[in-house]
């Protein structure tokens, strides 16, 4: 009795174990088994299992280690009412000539609260590169197709390039131009020495200071006058040099001893009003401008007159 119980039980055991390993399926696949060097390698894993099933899926890309991962597509899942399909793909590639050999691995799942696991079948593919016949020269795959040189857009490009180049000239022109005006030169008129200092004592002596008691300020301007005029005229620094220092280089200087006797009367009763606070009478104010005019007057340049050149009529 007990053997027919044993044998009766072998039997039911045999007849579930097939029920349960139906639970689920995997199948690991590629698009192809022969592939070129930087070919794209899809691998998929197609799943088919009941809906109380939990799978852990794994990590296929640190699980296939001899191809390069590119990435992981989005599952497809199809579902029955017991059933689920799911297919998951993963993109890699292979820049080397091999042949790839791809293992089998187990994948975890949850059947209710067992855990059990389900082998995924192994791949071999082949990656080769591209077969040159060495034999052969290297050429294009068609021959370079002649384009006529098209000479009329040629010229019609050359000419509006020149157009644009000499309207750029001008329009950079115009703008420089009216950023920077040109400035005209101005034109220095230079005053003889002689005609500035004789203006000048016309407006000093339209001015009447020393008519209107200002006798210092009077001599004092006068002076300054012909100091500057001897500048101008002989060379010398008359406004910081003392009377006796100035009547010493007109003494010097050609044509300054023609007016050193009246230089030195002007220039001295100029000292006694300014030093000596000399108060001189009227007509002395009135000669000091005649002796200034004077003094000027006598020490103009002598116009210079080229010499005539010989068999030459003027």
């Amino acid at each position: 009795m007990v053997r027919v119980i044993k044998v009766l039980l072998f039997f039911f055991i045999l007849a579930v174990a097939p029920v349960s390993a139906q639970q689920i399926t995997v199948k690991a696949s590629t698009d192809t088994s022969k592939y070129k060097v930087g070919d794209y390698i899809t691998y998929k894993l197609s799943f088919t299992y009941d809906k109380n099933i939990q799978i852990n899926y794994p990590s296929v890309k640190d699980t296939i280690k001899n191809l390069e991962f590119i990435k992981e597509e989005l599952p497809v899942k199809h579902e029955s009412s017991v059933k689920v399909m799911e297919t998951r793909s993963y993109i890699f590639s292979k820049y080397d000539s091999s042949i790839v050999k791809i293992p089998s691995y187990q994948i975890s799942y949850l059947d209710g609260k067992n855990q059990n696991f389900v082998t995924v079948n192994p791949l071999t593919l082949i990656v080769a590169t591209v077969q040159v016949d060495t034999t052969k020269d290297i050429q294009d795959v068609k021959a370079p197709i002649e384009i006529p040189f098209p000479w009329l857009l040629a010229v019609i490009i050359f000419a509006v390039a020149a157009i644009l180049a000499v309207a750029g000239y001008y329009i950079y022109k115009y703008y420089q131009k009216k950023k920077h005006p040109v400035e005209k030169e101005k034109v220095i008129i230079k005053i003889p020495s002689y005609e500035l200092a004789l203006k000048e004592l016309r407006a000093l002596d339209e001015k009447h200071l020393w008519q209107e008691g200002k006798v210092k300020d009077y001599h004092t301007e006068i002076t300054e006058i012909i100091r500057k005029y001897f500048e101008a005229r002989f060379g010398f620094l008359a406004l910081e040099m003392t009377t006796s220092e100035v009547l010493k280089s007109l003494q010097n200087s050609p044509g300054g001893t023609e007016i050193l006797d009246l230089t030195q009367k002007f220039l001295s009763n100029a000292d006694l009003v300014k030093f000596a606070k000399f108060i001189p009478m009227p007509a002395v104010n009135a000669e000091m401008m005649s002796q200034g005019v004077s003094i000027v007057y006598q020490t103009i340049p002598a116009p210079v007159v080229e010499p005539k050149k010989e068999g030459v009529n003027v």
